[in-house]
């Protein structure tokens, strides 16, 4: 582990890594990040080049709001990866983590990880000097807090702007909505209580393509009177 200490060109191959104690204290250096210019104590410097080779790890440790950045005068070849370790997310913050010479800031944020975030959301991103002759690895430390609080409130009043909805949707079923005819079966009940007596009142009138049929009255004749034999 480098510490509050310079190193010369590096390079870290596969399954080997590099590791960076962010808390270590080295030198002041005045850096143009984004169009800001402002002096910086370096936990660690290079006075070359660094590649970090395929299979290679760069870890940068004890990260913290007042982490002091990595800073290599000459070029970063990243084809491993970076590690973050953050000993304290308790603060929102942006924290610088390295620095390197180039012309051409490629993104290289797919290959880092960070750890440690608990209580805050961490993602990193890289900015270059206004001159475009320096490239910078930033964290940024967010506290998600107020942001979950807003979800659950956002989440709150959707849920009560559904009851409107269902009243609106209830109302139109029941009275609005055109009310669609409605066939029955038409079942005649016969009674001997008298000619022509419907259980439900007055006979209905009878369906299309149908008539209704009364049978013929038939006369009741008295049976003959039966005689025993003698």
């Amino acid at each position: 582990t480098a510490c509050g200490n310079s190193i010369g060109s590096t390079t870290v191959a596969s399954g080997a890594s590099l590791s960076i104690d962010t808390s270590c204290s080295f030198g002041t250096e005045s850096w143009d990040v984004a169009g800001t210019t402002s002096t910086y104590t370096t936990s660690v410097a290079a006075t070359g080049a660094v590649d970090v080779q395929s299979g290679g790890l760069l870890v940068l440790n004890t990260v913290s709001t007042s982490t002091n950045p990595f800073s290599i005068t000459g070029t970063f070849t990243l084809s491993g990866s970076i590690e973050v370790l953050v000993t304290d997310s308790s603060t929102t913050a942006i924290v610088i983590l390295m620095k390197w010479d180039d012309t051409s800031c490629t993104d290289i944020t797919s290959s880092v990880t960070v750890y440690g975030c608990t209580t805050m959301s961490c993602n990193t991103d890289v900015v270059a000097s206004s001159a475009a002759t320096s490239c910078y690895l930033r964290l940024f430390l967010r506290d998600t807090s107020s942001s979950d609080s807003n979800d659950a409130w956002w989440g709150l009043l959707a849920l009560l702007a559904l009851i409107p909805c269902c009243a609106g949707c209830a109302l139109y079923w029941y009275k609005i909505r055109p009310k669609e005819d409605i066939s029955y079966d038409e079942v005649l009940v016969a009674d001997t209580a008298y000619p022509g007596y419907y259980e439900h009142g007055p006979f209905p009138s009878p369906a299309s393509g149908f008539e209704l049929y009364q049978a013929p009255e038939t006369e009741l004749v008295p049976a003959p009177e039966f005689v025993a034999p003698l």
